[in-house]
């Protein structure tokens, strides 16, 4: 679950995996929403956001630019 002060998210368990550009499709009817991070996506996103913890790696594994 995500929330905010006046929004709220939930996680919904699903049959199979989607592919990135189904999960952008779902979203398209919820014109609210702003940002849609999906993890999996590696090599297929065509932008990328990565978080690296200082307790787990020193160097990201994306390149920058990537």
């Amino acid at each position: 679950m995500v929330n905010a002060p006046n929004r709220l998210g939930m996680v919904r368990i699903v049959d199979r995996p989607r592919p990135l550009d189904e999960l952008a499709e779902l979203a398209v009817p919820h014109a609210e929403i702003d940002i849609l991070l999906a993890k999996g996506f590696r090599n297929t996103a065509p932008v990328r956001v990565e978080a690296v913890r200082a307790e787990r790696s020193v160097e990201p594994l994306c390149a920058p630019g990537e």
